[in-house]
């Protein structure tokens, strides 16, 4: 065998192996992803605070990481509990005996009476059937919702499951980040300026999403949650985490679901509760805006709302629910890649300074 041969062989051996570990974890691709966005936003300040302390890395690391697998899982486990509850107990009753319903077919016999009010005095012998048509979309959605919330208890093995391999992932970016930052700087891929100007720029970016979205997520989600349980308006922890992914959308935010349970009260004749609902969204919809200047520190431009809403919703098609996460991470890494490899020729030292791993 020549010398050509064994070069041959031995790239078509690597590749071949290389290709199926890369397949192995293709399944927890959107996990993985989302393990090292959030690594690149805590390694910094995670590193300063056990430094002082003189804790060990990987032991404090794997602690962390074995309490927030503890914080995500139980609130998804209770809620997929109360969420079968419900469902059983509806199945038993039926949606028709529901107090929700009566009252949206007493609003709609309220609708009725003055279409055909309208319709008389508008000289139409016959009035519409708003009757018949709303009990029917009435029951469509009712059973559509209980479809819906059908798969989502089904699926909460799978969620658990993406959660363990997001926190085993999250843990191997964070305890072997000196490691891989060294791996990568000796591929000579870029200079060690370069390599830290970028490992900066990623760090800005996952901190803004990953650091402070989380943190107004959880103040509006609090507020929100508050609001319910004061105005008896739904199951607290259900809301709550509702109310926390919905705050990650840009536009729409955590301000619709205080008025959906708005919503709820009028239909149900509670309308003072109605009210202070209202008021809480109004108040949820503004924490965005007195809580980030507080927590984003830099006066970098963030991404126009428009820009922000297209990348979540393109991310949460291809990589599913961490696609609210990844997806401003990967839009604002974008609009500034180039800038930060290309617009500077050395890194100043503050830069250096701050990626130094």
């Amino acid at each position: 065998m020549n010398w050509d041969s064994k070069r041959i062989f031995k790239f078509i051996l690597s590749a071949s192996f290389l290709t199926a570990f890369v397949i192995l974890f293709l399944p927890f691709a959107s996990e993985i992803l989302l393990a090292g966005v959030l690594a690149f936003a805590m390694e910094p300040t995670l590193g300063r605070w056990l430094q002082p302390r003189h804790l060990r890395w990987r032991l404090s690391v794997a602690l962390i990481l074995i309490a927030m697998f503890i914080v995500v899982a139980t609130p998804v486990t209770l809620v997929a509990y109360k969420m079968y509850g419900a469902i059983v107990e509806t199945s038993k009753t039926g949606i028709q005996q529901t107090e929700v319903y009566a009252k949206v077919m007493q609003l709609k016999g309220l609708v009725g009476q003055l279409t055909t009010k309208v319709t008389s005095s508008l000289g139409f012998e016959e009035g519409f059937d708003v009757m018949g048509a709303t009990e029917d979309s009435v029951n469509r959605v009712g059973n559509w919702a209980m479809g819906f919330l059908s798969g989502i208890v089904s699926s909460v093995p799978l969620i658990l499951l993406s959660v363990f391999i997001f926190c085993a992932a999250l843990y191997f970016f964070l305890a072997e980040a000196s490691v891989i930052y060294k791996i990568f700087l000796r591929q000579g891929l870029l200079t060690a300026a370069e390599t830290k100007r970028l490992i900066r720029l990623f760090q800005n970016a996952c901190y803004t999403t990953m650091v402070s979205s989380v943190l107004i997520a959880i103040a509006q989600a609090v507020i929100v949650t508050i609001g319910a349980v004061a105005c008896d308006a739904g199951d607290p922890t259900v809301i709550f985490v509702i109310t926390f992914f919905c705050a990650f959308v840009p536009v729409i935010g955590a301000g619709p679901v205080a008025f959906a349970l708005a919503g709820y009260k009028i239909l149900l004749g509670d309308y003072g509760q109605a009210i202070g609902l209202g008021v809480v969204s109004v108040i949820a919809g503004t924490a965005d805006n007195l809580l980030r200047p507080f927590l984003v520190s830099n006066a970098e431009e963030d991404l126009h709302p428009v820009v922000s809403l297209l990348a979540i919703l393109g991310a949460l098609i291809v990589f599913g629910m961490p696609g609210l996460f990844l997806g401003p991470v990967i839009a604002s890494v974008a609009v500034k890649i180039i800038p930060t490899l290309y617009g500077h020729s050395t890194a100043t030292a503050k830069d250096l300074a701050q990626t130094e791993p």
